[in-house]
């Protein structure tokens, strides 16, 4: 009897200890299933997303500018030198006025550089610079007889005939070769200074016109170091009218020969 009791009271403990282990894992469950459900709701949302819109690129064009491309076939451009001799046609072809009076004898000058030529003397004269046309257009007839006349003074410094001429090249262009058969060039000096010489990049004439002449179209043709590429020695007096671009040429240090081929090679 004893131990048939015993057997009904162990039976109750298990059935009890099986309730409360069921009801601590029923707690369990619910437990984490409050706590997942409290991580889902505390976890930040997710950021609606939108479509985005792309602005289209601004594409800038890096690549530098090119200099500006000369009609070198303007009248203005004409390149007369020891290899480009100027043709008969093209002289026959001009247009002559005189020169603007007062400013030394009266000599021609291509008609189309007659208005800039005025306004350059009489800004030097408004200046207090006067200045004297001393030669201006030349026809080849002309020219010869400077020529020969430069030829026969270097026979007289006891050169033989080739380098008689040779060296009065450098001096007096040969016929055919000079920049005054165009009417676009002028030997320019001052009053008190007309010998064709070196000294007169001394006067305030010279320096008014290297500065000024350039906003006139005018150039100071043949500068100095630059024989080699003119075949022509230093002549403080020659300027020859080359239009807009004199200011960019004179800035460039450049001579007329070496300035178009620059161009050239745009």
């Amino acid at each position: 009897m004893v131990t048939k009791s015993r057997s009904l009271t162990l039976n109750k403990l298990f059935s009890l200890l099986i309730k409360l282990i069921g009801l601590t894992l029923s707690g369990l469950m619910l437990y984490i299933l409050f706590r997942r459900n409290a991580l889902v709701k505390s976890a930040p949302s997710k950021p609606k997303q939108t479509k985005q819109i792309n602005p289209q690129p601004v594409i800038i064009n890096t690549k530098s500018s090119q200099p500006e491309q000369i009609d070198l076939s303007g009248w203005q451009y004409i390149l007369v030198n020891y290899d480009h001799p100027v043709t008969q046609e093209f002289i026959d072809n001009l247009k002559l006025v005189n020169t603007p009076e007062g400013y030394g004898p009266q000599l021609k000058v291509d008609e189309r550089i007659y208005s800039q030529l005025e306004q350059m003397l009489s800004a030097a004269k408004a200046d207090g610079v006067e200045l004297y046309i001393c030669s201006a257009f030349r026809s080849v007839d002309y020219q010869t007889k400077l020529f020969n006349n430069k030829v026969n003074e270097q026979l007289n410094c006891d050169l033989s005939k080739e380098q008689a001429i040779e060296e009065a090249a450098s001096w007096v262009a040969k016929p055919g070769c000079s920049e005054h058969h165009t009417g676009l060039a002028l030997d320019i000096v001052a009053p008190s200074h007309q010998i064709l010489d070196d000294d007169f990049e001394t006067t305030d004439a010279f320096a008014w016109l290297y500065k000024n002449s350039p906003k006139y179209g005018f150039i100071l043709r043949y500068p100095k170091n630059k024989k080699d590429i003119t075949h022509v020695n230093y002549e403080p007096w020659h300027f020859r009218f080359v239009g807009d671009k004199a200011q960019e040429i004179t800035d460039s240090g450049l001579c007329l020969e070496e300035y178009f081929s620059k161009i050239k090679q745009i």
